[in-house]
């Protein structure tokens, strides 16, 4: 994690990191140029550590588990 990066999470082989308050960066591959996808989240939010968890559990769960 770097200065920037406020959370850091992995699931599976995904990873993923929150460096501006409403969007998550989501990783397959970290050497790529670019995020495989974002997760935006409301405008303004702050997050816990718990809440950004929750946020990534949920994306995984919606786009990886169903395949």
């Amino acid at each position: 994690m770097n200065d920037t990066t406020q959370y850091e999470g992995t699931i599976g082989n995904y990873i993923f990191r929150m460096k501006e308050d409403d969007v998550i960066e989501v990783w397959n591959d970290i050497t790529n140029e670019f995020p495989e996808s974002y997760i935006y989240l409301k405008p303004g939010s702050q997050l816990s550590e718990k809440d950004f968890q929750k946020e990534i559990s949920f994306w995984y769960i919606g786009n990886v588990s169903n395949q």
